[in-house]
C-alpha cells in the first residue's frame, strides 16, 4: 500500500477532528490517485456542499441570531466592572437583571469565551464557591 500524499502531522490532525463530507470532498480532489471523473464529481458536490453552507449562514434566522448575540455581548461588556473577576454564574445573574428575557449560563459562557477571542476579555482560573471555575476580567 502506498503512502498517503500528506504529511505526518496532517493524518495527526486529522486523526483528532472530526471528517466531514466538505472534508472528504476536499480530499477526493487534492488526491493525485484519482481519477479525473471522481474529482470533478467531488468538485461539484463541493461546490453544492458551499452552497448550502452560505444559504445557512445568510438565513434571516443566523443574521437575526448574529445580531441578538452581538447585542447580548455589548450587554455583557456593559454590565462587568473594570479589574473584576467574575465567574459566569455571575455574569449571568447580572446580564439577567438588565435583559427582558432570561439568558442561561451555557449561553453567557459560550458569548464570554467569544469576547475572549476577540480580546476583549481575559480569561484565568478561579475558585468559585469552593470550585475550580474560568473566570472572566475585562480588558
Amino acid at each position: 500500500m502506498a503512502a498517503p500524499p500528506y504529511s505526518a502531522e496532517r493524518e495527526a490532525v486529522m486523526a483528532k477532528t472530526t471528517f466531514t463530507e466538505k472534508m472528504l470532498m476536499e480530499e477526493v480532489i487534492a488526491c493525485s490517485a484519482m481519477s479525473t471523473a471522481a474529482k470533478e464529481k467531488a468538485k461539484i458536490k463541493l461546490d453544492h456542499i458551499n452552497e448550502r453552507s452560505d444559504k445557512r449562514k445568510t438565513s434571516e434566522k443566523a443574521v437575526s441570531k448574529k445580531n441578538a448575540d452581538t447585542e447580548t455581548k455589548a450587554k455583557l461588556l456593559s454590565v462587568m466592572e473594570k479589574n473584576k473577576t467574575y465567574a459566569a454564574n455571575e455574569l449571568t445573574v447580572l446580564l439577567n437583571k438588565s435583559l427582558t428575557n432570561e439568558i442561561t449560563v451555557f449561553k453567557v459562557n459560550a458569548l464570554v469565551k467569544a469576547l475572549v477571542t476577540e480580546g476583549k476579555v481575559t480569561q484565568k482560573d478561579i475558585r468559585f464557591n469552593g470550585k475550580p471555575a474560568k473566570g472572566y476580567t475585562l480588558v
